[in-house]
């Protein structure tokens, strides 16, 4: 672990004893060393979430994306460990937002699709930390990247329900977007630093 990455991170004399403690075994081998530092890394921003981290958490997790014709599902991993997921398919029918998408549709008619949230689901320790906003950025930015402008809907749009966290996410992402109700309008190619 870097003197760097070490100063960035809060009561850094603890964390770094610990990882000298832990990493005294012979056998260790640098790469562990990473490891066990980024664990530890990790477990302390999440028990500091309410405070501002010096280190960026996102930055230690990977999303993967697997962009079907018809759908796009978004994993989060933290190291190996799946930590959150967002599926989307292309709506059939509107649902509850009917009056929503169309008005949406007059007033930006370059929009083509309509994308709905089928599922969506982030572990406790990673709620209220960026990770759910950047897990919808990633969705709208695979899905415009292929297909264009597009609506997209919350799963309560689709006769399903949308979670308290997912519903502060969903608000999050309508005051950075213009929309109707409850459906997004998303024009252009999501930029993650300006949207983050």
């Amino acid at each position: 672990m870097t003197s760097t990455t070490t100063t960035q991170i809060h009561d850094t004399t603890n964390l770094t004893q610990s990882v000298i403690r832990l990493s005294s075994d012979k056998n260790m081998n640098w790469i562990t060393e990473y490891q066990l530092a980024r664990r530890l890394v990790r477990e302390r921003l999440l028990q500091e979430v309410d405070a501002e981290p010096a280190f960026d958490l996102d930055s230690m997790l990977t999303y993967r994306v697997k962009l079907e014709p018809d759908s796009v599902l978004i994993r989060v991993y933290d190291e190996n460990e799946r930590v959150g997921a967002v599926h989307a398919h292309l709506a059939i029918k509107d649902g509850d937002c009917e009056d929503e998408i169309q008005e949406l549709r007059e007033k930006f008619p370059q929009l083509r699709t309509v994308l709905a949230v089928a599922t969506s689901s982030l572990d406790g320790p990673y709620r209220g930390t960026g990770v759910g906003r950047r897990m919808y950025l990633t969705l709208m930015k695979s899905w415009y990247d292929r297909h264009g402008p597009f609506i997209l809907l919350p799963d309560a749009c689709n006769y399903g329900s949308t979670s308290e966290s997912a519903q502060r996410v969903w608000a999050s992402l309508k005051r950075t977007m213009p929309s109707v109700g409850q459906a997004v309008a998303v024009l252009r190619r999501v930029d993650y630093g300006s949207d983050k």
